[in-house]
Formats: structure tokens, C-alpha cells, sequence
């Protein structure tokens, strides 16, 4: 199974709002007619904070190597036409995701409106990293997540790791030496359903 993620910034002139409801009334109905996913998930971004994106996407792909004939084509095409009118394109920034071994689990379905706290953080030893965010999520009621990022291409990232949390109480996370958070964002999830994922038909490419 393979994670990627994407930092989706809402296009100039466009509320959040407004970038929001077109992502997921159109855009993921859109999407789905062509890509298959085992698992998809869009963190909203919540309240004044302008991080330079609205959104990260999280997209758990179920054969990685259907994305590249589609997205060549004429659904890359319609898909890309689309994103102009509520992305701004140019600034999107996409990754691979390693999810580390906390302890926690498979990750469950998460209804929607499922309200999340998303730590950025930057730094290089991702074991002590590991080590910090496995000791956090043993003493936490709540569900803990660490997402360590590989870039596609030669364009800094963001940040270089993604740790999520559900529910309060991540004032007690205190990164590891050579480790800083660059942001703390409060976030909305919202899980396409599996069931809606399975209706997805085979690509025909």
C-alpha cells in the first residue's frame, strides 16, 4: 500500500470556504470516477491561520502505477481543469508518506467532521522522531500519527515529518533534539467512505 500526500492551496480570490465545498462537491466525486483509492482523507484547515495551503490531502492508493497513463491522457486533462478553478496549481506540493509504527494500529474510518490537530515538523533523525511521537501516542486517550515525508522532486518540502493528533492534549509533545515544530494547525477531516471507494470501476487504460 502506498501514502502520498499533498499541501492543496486554495487559487487567489477564492474563500475557504469556497475552496472547501468546490474539493468536495465536485473535485472528489470528479476524481472518483477514474482513480481508485483504498483510503482518502482531506484535512480542512480551520480558523485565520494562512500557512500557505488549505488543505492536506491524504490519498491511499490501491495500484500507484494506474496514476500515471490516466493523468497523461484525457482524464488528466479534465482533472486539471477542474483543479484551476479552486487550486492554485502552481503551488501544490505533493510527498510520499512513510507512516511510522506507533503502536496504534490500522487506521480507522474516520467519520466525517472528524476534528484533528496537524504538527509540522523539520529535522533529519526520523528515529529519535519515532521514538518521541511512540512514547506520545502510549500516553495519549487519543489516536496519534506520524507521517515522515520523502519528496517527489528537488523542491523543499514544507516540513519533513506530519504528526496528527485527534482530540486535545499535544502541548505536552516536545520534539526530539534537531527537531522543530514549524506549525500547529487545527483541521476538519473528511473520509470519503469506504463503500463509496469500492464503486470506483477498473481503469480502462
Amino acid at each position: 500500500m502506498i501514502k502520498s500526500i499533498a499541501f492543496m492551496p486554495r487559487r487567489p480570490g477564492t474563500s475557504r470556504a469556497d475552496f472547501r465545498d468546490h474539493y468536495e462537491e465536485r473535485h472528489v466525486p470528479l476524481a472518483l470516477n477514474w482513480f481508485r483509492f483504498s483510503k482518502y482523507v482531506r484535512n480542512h484547515l480551520q480558523g485565520e491561520v494562512e500557512p500557505g495551503f488549505d488543505c492536506l490531502s491524504e490519498f491511499w492508493r490501491v495500484n500507484p502505477a494506474e496514476i500515471g497513463p490516466l493523468m497523461a491522457g484525457p482524464v488528466g486533462e479534465t482533472m486539471a481543469e477542474d483543479e484551476r478553478r479552486f487550486v492554485d496549481k502552481p503551488n501544490i506540493q505533493a510527498a510520499l508518506a512513510e507512516t511510522a509504527d506507533l503502536g496504534c494500529g490500522a487506521r480507522p474510518y474516520e467519520a466525517n467532521a472528524s476534528p484533528k490537530r496537524l504538527l509540522l515538523l523539520q529535522g533529519s533523525d526520523r528515529d529519535t522522531l519515532v521514538a518521541a511521537a511512540t512514547d506520545l501516542a502510549r500516553a495519549r486517550a487519543e489516536r496519534t500519527a506520524l507521517d515522515l515525508l520523502i519528496p517527489y522532486d528537488d523542491r523543499p518540502l514544507r516540513c519533513d515529518a506530519i504528526l496528527s493528533l485527534w482530540g486535545a492534549g499535544d502541548d505536552a509533545f516536545a520534539p526530539p533534539a534537531g527537531w522543530t515544530i514549524v506549525a500547529r494547525l487545527e483541521a476538519v477531516a473528511e473520509e470519503t467512505p469506504p463503500e463509496t471507494l469500492a464503486k470506483t470501476p477498473q481503469p480502462a487504460v
